[in-house]
């Protein structure tokens, strides 16, 4: 079981990862805020390290200074 929600939470996170690049490139900020904001909650709400590294790091990528 925890490996099927392991599994779940990686094909969520890869949507979002997606989402969040092809907005940026279409310079869709809506979009881009939505998924930035799912990618920040997955990485609070995450049990699993690796996954919140990986939320991080795509957020990260994609920060304004």
């Amino acid at each position: 079981m925890h490996t099927e929600f392991r599994a779940n939470e990686f094909k969520i996170f890869s949507t979002v990862q997606t989402e969040l690049r092809e907005a940026m490139m279409r310079n869709d900020r809506r979009t881009a805020y939505l998924a930035i904001e799912e990618l920040r909650g997955m990485q609070q709400h995450s049990q699993w390290r690796a996954m919140r590294a990986r939320c991080a790091a795509v957020l990260s990528e994609f920060s304004v200074h």
